[in-house]
C-alpha cells in the first residue's frame, strides 16, 4: 500500500458514517492535479462521477447533498496550479451530470 494511500473499507465505513448525520453534505472540488506523467489536468468527469458513485455504493442512496466546488487558480497554494485556466462555466455541467448518475441531489456552488 502506498505511504498516502487511503483504506478503502475504511472510507467505505467513514462515508456511511457521515451519512447517517442530519446536516452531512458531501462535496467535491474540481481541481487540478498532477498526474503520473507530470502533466497538471483537471480532473475528469468520470473520475468525479466515480467519487459520487462509491458514496452511493457505501450508502446504498442516491439522495444525499452533494455539491460541486469549481477550483479558483488565483487561490491556490501550490504554484503549479495557479497557472492552469479556470475551468469553463460550460464544462461544469458535464461534471454535474456525470455525478448525478449517482447522487441526484448534486448542485454546483455558487
Amino acid at each position: 500500500m502506498k505511504e498516502n494511500a487511503i483504506d478503502e473499507s475504511e472510507l467505505v465505513d467513514t462515508i456511511a458514517l457521515a451519512a447517517r448525520f442530519p446536516e452531512y453534505q458531501s462535496h467535491t472540488t474540481i481541481a487540478p492535479l498532477e498526474r503520473e506523467d507530470g502533466s497538471v489536468t483537471y480532473l475528469t468527469p468520470p473520475e468525479i462521477g466515480e467519487t459520487a458513485r462509491q458514496i452511493e455504493a457505501a450508502t446504498g442512496s442516491k439522495k444525499h447533498p452533494y455539491t460541486l466546488r469549481i477550483h479558483n487558480p488565483q487561490q491556490a497554494e501550490d504554484d503549479r496550479f495557479k497557472s492552469i485556466e479556470p475551468l469553463p462555466d460550460s464544462a461544469v455541467f458535464k461534471y454535474r451530470t456525470a455525478v448525478r448518475r449517482y447522487m441526484a441531489m448534486t448542485e454546483i456552488e455558487k
